[in-house]
């Protein structure tokens, strides 16, 4: 997947490329889609440590916070539209909520 970037003219700051993509909000919390698998992710999905060796963060996934679209149907999701980061795997997502 590229992220093309555009650069503002008016204050030079660099913004990521967004599109319209399908989120799924089940009780209130927003499940956004996973960069590069094709599942969703509730809030807390990912974490940040110190490595105390390197001095840098690390960023972990925990995995059984993924869930996926036939699951959220299940339970009584809505899908809604954000503008995020463009994902390759959601291309087409409308075709999918057709009868």
């Amino acid at each position: 997947m590229k992220v093309h970037l555009t650069k503002s003219q008016a204050d030079g700051k660099a913004f990521a490329n967004t599109a319209p993509e399908p989120v799924f909000v089940l009780d209130g919390l927003v499940y956004l889609p996973h960069y590069c698998v094709p599942v969703w992710v509730q809030p807390g999905s990912f974490t940040t440590s110190l490595n105390y060796r390197t001095k840098f963060m690390e960023y972990k996934e925990d995995e059984s916070k993924r869930i996926s679209a036939s699951e959220l149907f299940a339970r009584g999701a809505l899908v809604e539209e954000e503008l995020l980061w463009p994902r390759e795997w959601t291309k087409g997502w409308r075709n999918w909520l057709r009868p």
